[in-house]
């Protein structure tokens, strides 16, 4: 059967399109998966959270102005009873599909996303989304605290490592392209085209970003958004009033908020972990109960504070709206963190950016009321401060700050309090460097092994071709017909390149070197039966733009000393040989130990 990747290519060639070019056609390709992916689990989310809250229970969850798919249940018989058991059989749900068919699905899928990134050659089974996916439904439409992103990132991430896996392509492509999955998957499901793509390659360290995977992502982002915006509208998730930024004094209550936010994310990273390690998993219970053991807990505090179900986005747009009451946002604020610990802690299958989001807009919104009940002449708006401990929570507690105040503007609209957002955001990153939600999150890419070989190899990656391979000098062209015995003396020769092979209709299709010409058995009647077909190797040439480490690689691989060079048409150019690749390598590291004494010498 022939190779997806054939097809590509050939196409490829047809379009004279380059390596960059080439990721970012993948891209596309992915983001139309992670789109759809989203618009299916969206409508699924919506549809079992209406018609087991709302329907079945009589109490509909309410949702945000952008998110009303369906019409609100009429008043009728409210079963109280089964509103407070719905978590449990949720739970069980959720981790009896996990437990029995995927047990990497536990917990938020984003961290299992950056595990893979950094350790595992960014490979996902396919079984893995699907699995996330419907586990998710059964936590959250029954009333789990948990997020979306989650699944979303698992089905575009899947997709992308998997497409990878289909086209042959080498870890480097498989790693962008997962994060270009992730990135389509959140741009549809919070309707972001930039913030989603910028999470996507940002979350994975604590003070770097993924900068290679940015044009393959943001294309996915987009491609993602726009499928799922042509399906629920392209609207704001989101309805806010006109707020604005326009007392420089009012930045103090502002960093207020980012010190708020600074104990309050070290509480619910420690109570996250603390739930899951030192309360669940040391539990003597079968695995896949103790996610219905989470939600029962979850059902008891829903007694007390019903608002505490569900993702919360309803409640975050009351409050942007200015109908929640300052007690009511604190008591949700340290609720919201002890569900999200309880369902998703417990080994239930969720996200955690989603329930990140609503805590900070909680927060935001009691300082923003405390600040203007004392300071009623410069805090003239409370709402604004849900909107902005909504990006500065999420950057403290996760270390993405860009991705997220850029995602929370996208949701919202709210572009004119950009500068409360970036302040607050840094401010808090700041101060909470230590920790983070997710624990498989690195330092840089300098401690991933995703990038060990960087380290050894960056000199070679930085050379191309173009740079040091011989133009044209030593190859000959032949038909893959032609006997050994016609060949011309000349190609024997030792100053031979080597021949290239040709097939029917002159495509190339191998080569051969001098060298293994010469190994041939000089029998009179061997060079007659021979031709060049038998003896050549699969024609690989190697691009003028690439670089030299990838093409030592493709020597390895193919156990050639000498490969040819083909131009952005096709056409050969020359020929490049190890030893070009190792003097333009020892060029190299010469001319960087004469920048660095003398840099030396000047200091």
């Amino acid at each position: 059967m022939t190779s997806p990747n054939r097809y590509f290519e050939l196409f490829f060639r047809a379009f004279k399109l380059s390596h960059p070019m080439r990721l970012a056609m993948y891209g596309a390709v992915v983001g139309v998966i992670s789109g759809i992916g989203a618009v299916l689990f969206f409508y699924g989310l919506e549809w079992t959270t209406h018609t087991l809250l709302g329907t079945a229970c009589g109490i509909p969850p309410v949702v945000p102005a952008g998110e009303q798919l369906f019409p609100e249940a009429a008043p009728g018989e409210t079963r109280r009873w089964l509103y407070f058991i719905l978590p449990t059989i949720g739970g069980l749900l959720s981790g009896f599909l996990v437990y029995r068919y995927a047990p990497e699905a536990e917990g938020h899928g984003t961290d299992a996303m950056i595990a893979s990134f950094h350790h595992k050659r960014a490979i996902v089974k396919p079984r893995v989304p699907l699995v996330k996916v419907l586990a998710t439904l059964c936590l959250l439409g029954t009333g789990g605290c948990g997020g979306r992103e989650g699944p979303t990132a698992q089905i575009g991430s899947g997709f992308g490592s998997w497409f990878a896996q289909r086209l042959h392509l080498g870890v480097k492509k498989r790693q962008i392209l997962l994060l270009a999955g992730v990135g389509g998957g959140l741009s549809a499901i919070f309707r972001s085209p930039l913030g989603g793509a910028l999470t996507a390659i940002e979350v994975l360290y604590k003070e770097d970003m993924e900068s290679e995977a940015l044009v393959p992502t943001v294309i996915s982002s987009v491609i993602g958004y726009t499928i799922f915006g042509s399906v629920y509208g392209y609207g704001k998730i989101f309805e806010i009033p006109a707020f604005t930024f326009h007392r420089p004094a009012e930045l103090l209550v502002y960093l207020a908020l980012a010190l708020v936010c600074l104990p309050a994310g070290m509480l619910y990273v420690w109570l996250f972990h603390s739930t899951r390690d030192r309360f669940f998993r040391p539990m003597k219970i079968p695995r896949f109960l103790k996610p219905a053991l989470g939600g029962l807990l979850l059902g008891i505090i829903g007694l007390v504070l019903p608002e505490v179900y569900g993702s919360g986005w309803g409640q975050v747009q009351l409050a942007l709206l200015g109908k929640l009451g300052l007690g009511t946002m604190a008591l949700l604020a340290l609720a919201k963190m002890v569900g999200t610990s309880l369902s998703i802690g417990s080994g239930g299958s969720g996200g955690v950016f989603g329930p990140t989001l609503v805590i900070g807009g909680m927060l935001g919104g009691t300082v923003g009321v405390l600040g203007n009940m004392l300071f009623p002449e410069l805090v003239t708006q409370p709402g604004a401060y849900v909107l902005v401990g909504m990006a500065a929570f999420f950057a403290g507690v996760a270390n993405a700050p860009i991705g997220a105040l850029v995602m929370v503007s996208e949701m919202t609209g709210g572009y004119a309090l950009l500068a409360p957002l970036l302040m607050v955001s840094m401010v808090a990153l700041l101060l909470s460097r230590r920790w983070s939600i997710y624990e498989n999150q690195l330092t840089d890419r300098f401690h991933s092994p995703a990038h060990m070989g960087d380290l050894i190899t960056n000199v070679l990656a930085e050379i191309r071709v173009s740079d040091c391979f011989r133009r044209t000098r030593g190859i000959q062209v032949f038909p893959s017909s032609t006997r050994l015995d016609a060949l011309p003396d000349g190609v024997f020769e030792a100053e031979t390149l080597m021949i290239l092979v040709t097939g029917r209709r002159g495509e190339l299709i191998g080569q051969v070197s001098g060298e293994r010409l010469r190994s041939v058995p000089g029998s009179a009647a061997m060079q007659h039966l021979l031709i060049l077909f038998d003896v050549m190797d699969r024609y690989r040439a190697v691009e003028e733009d690439q670089d030299l480490f990838s093409v030592l690689a493709d020597m390895r691989r193919f156990q050639q000393r000498v490969m040819p060079v083909a131009g952005a048409d096709g056409s050969i150019l020359g020929a490049i040989r190890l030893d070009d690749i190792m003097d333009a390598y020892a060029r190299e590291v010469v001319a960087r130990k004469s920048v660095a004494a003398e840099d030396e010498d000047e200091n």
